[in-house]
């Protein structure tokens, strides 16, 4: 009978191993220091159906330790057998006529100087269930819908469960070995993508317990399907605009829904060109990203949605960033890019320069006048600001450096 406690827990387990190796004794009535432990029942049937409520009693006597109960199980000697305790009720129907054991094992702790100590007592019934008695009708009626649409197969299941049969769960296999579905309870919805055109086999299958056996019933349909794409209604189209500065891109999200209501959006990444990707949580976003040095990236946008028809889109767009600061020119000149990798500040009205920087050498040259300038060196180069104040007083001076810019040099 230790079997009996294997769903009670640990307690039921102790119990059971005590039993087992003979340490508790199996009669009804079970005297302990503490008090007696009586397991009992009483039941009534109808056919073969049997309704048992637990008579059992535990009853501490003077001398002061508790004898607690700890629950049991009952045995219905059909193989089946549940969590007990004192006082309860259950019922039982069997499957097939016969005679039957029932058992109801009843645990309890007496709380002794050496510690808790583990007691069990046993009751068992013998019961008859006529011929033709037991039998327990009950199954599960496999239906489903299935339609195509090029390749993709969608499926509705419309199953019914009857009488005692109870479902434990469906599967759906599609016939082209697969990965099978399964589902839980009926009425479920289901889609499948092949790869190859042909003609298949669909097959519902249900799995449910009657009569205490696993059985299965099933309903088929074969399907064809042929190449094609399938319409992504009720997808997105995925846009964005970019700005830049500097080094940093910045996009913002335009996408727009194919249909309404649109689905549900699983997915949005953006990849930046130069190995970098990001994800984002939902439409109309603003992210930012910078580079580690000039050029041209391709940004690419991509939007995954769930359903009937989950797929996903995408958008690129090419973005070019600089990486340069211009100099801050004194009104009437503008800042001008040279070879050098830096910006030259040229008056409006001449094409001689008032003063040029020079991004390689970190150098400003100022033709004449007295000004300030502030440049910035390229990012590459740790964005370095620069500040440069020259004062040009005297004749000596300004010669000096319309020499030099009159013969064109370059630091």
């Amino acid at each position: 009978m230790s079997k009996i406690f294997a769903g009670v827990g640990a307690v039921g387990l102790v119990i059971g191993l005590l039993l087992a190796f003979g340490a508790l004794s199996a009669l009804a009535l079970v005297s302990t220091p503490c008090g007696n432990l009586n397991a009992n029942f009483t039941y009534t049937q109808s056919g073969a159906t049997i309704t048992v409520t637990d008579d059992s009693t535990v009853v501490t006597n003077t001398s002061g330790n508790s004898l607690v109960a700890m629950g049991g199980a009952l045995d219905w000697g059909d193989s089946t057998d549940q969590n007990f305790n004192v006082g309860q009720s259950s019922t039982h129907t069997y499957g097939t006529a016969g005679n039957y054991t029932i058992t109801d094992a009843q645990g309890a702790k007496c709380d002794q100087s050496r510690g808790w100590v583990y007691y069990e007592s046993l009751y068992s019934q013998t019961i008859v269930v006529s011929s033709g008695g037991g039998n327990i009708t009950g199954t599960v009626h496999v239906t489903f819908s299935a339609s195509t649409t090029n390749m993709q197969v969608t499926v509705t299941d419309s199953s019914t469960v009857t009488g005692k049969a109870q479902l434990q769960y469906l599967r759906m296999d599609w016939g082209d070995g697969s990965a099978n579905v399964q589902e839980s309870a009926v009425g479920f919805m289901t889609y499948h993508v092949y790869s190859i055109p042909g003609s298949y086999v669909v097959g519902d299958y249900a799995f449910y317990t009657l009569n205490n056996q696993l059985l299965t019933t099933s309903s088929e349909k074969t399907v064809a399907v042929k190449n094609g794409t399938i319409t992504s209604s009720g997808g997105y189209t995925p846009l964005f605009t970019s700005s830049s500065v500097n080094l940093a891109v910045t996009i913002t999200d335009n996408t727009t829904a194919t249909s309404s209501p649109a689905p549900n959006v699983t997915g949005i990444s953006v990849t930046w060109g130069d190995d970098q990707k990001s994800t984002e949580k939902k439409l109309g976003f603003n992210a930012t990203h910078t580079y580690a040095a000039p050029g041209t990236y391709t940004v690419t946008e991509t939007v995954s949605w769930g359903g009937v028809n989950a797929g996903s889109q995408v958008y690129s767009l090419a973005v070019e960033v600089s990486g340069y600061s211009k100099v801050q020119c004194q009104p009437g000149y503008s800042a001008i890019g040279n070879t050098t990798g830096g910006y030259t500040c040229q008056a409006n009205s001449t094409s001689s320069p008032l003063f040029q920087w020079s991004a390689a050498s970190g150098f400003l040259i100022i033709g004449f006048g007295s000004m300030m300038v502030t440049a910035v060196v390229p990012l590459s180069s740790k964005n370095v600001p620069v500040i440069a104040f020259v004062a040009a007083i005297g004749m000596g001076v300004g010669a000096l450096v319309g020499f030099i810019l009159g013969h064109g040099a370059t630091v």
